[in-house]
């Protein structure tokens, strides 16, 4: 009888198993790379959890953020509520020590705005948006092709702005 039963289990398995459609190369490739983005998220929770050092776990959020989204930079920008300014805190990419020197004014460049009208962006170019500030491209010498940036909020009150700039492989930002 326990024979009889493993037999059965075995015919059940190959007919459901052969009722399992095949993968493709790129959707196994795609299941990868959402599995590496997952495992980066995993990473940024551990990281948030365990320290209790706001530069290490800002600097981490910031890295993440420009390799889950495959970005050539990323940064955050704080209010100073006094000069009514946003300033650079946090930087990752080529050319942070340059960007921590650039001070806008609220509603200045996309990330102004966005600080201003606590509204998120996605600007796929960035030199046919009006509200993009080229004076940051001339003064570091990058060059700014595509931008996200969302406000970030504490309290119901915006603090500032998070930007990740340029695709690495020259694509456009469209999530």
């Amino acid at each position: 009888m326990s024979a009889g039963l493993s037999l059965e289990k075995y015919f059940s398995f190959q007919e459901s198993s052969e009722k399992v459609p095949t993968m493709t190369v790129s959707e196994l490739e795609r299941l990868q790379q959402e599995n590496e983005k997952l495992l980066e998220t995993l990473e940024v929770n551990r990281v948030v959890s365990s320290s209790l050092n706001l530069e290490v776990v800002l600097g981490t959020l910031m890295e993440k953020a420009k390799v889950l989204l495959e970005a050539e930079a990323s940064s955050l920008m704080l209010v100073d509520d006094e000069a009514q300014e946003l300033y650079f805190h946090t930087v990752r990419g080529e050319k942070s020590d340059a960007v921590r020197k650039i001070r806008l004014k609220m509603g200045e460049g996309i990330a102004g705005w966005v600080a201003k009208e606590g509204k998120p962006v996605l600007v796929p170019d960035c030199s046919q948006d009006p509200r993009f500030y080229k004076r940051a491209d001339q003064l570091t010498q990058f060059v700014t092709r595509s931008m996200m940036c969302v406000p970030l909020r504490a309290r119901k009150r915006i603090i500032g702005t998070v930007q990740v700039l340029n695709k690495t492989d020259n694509r456009q930002f469209d999530e």
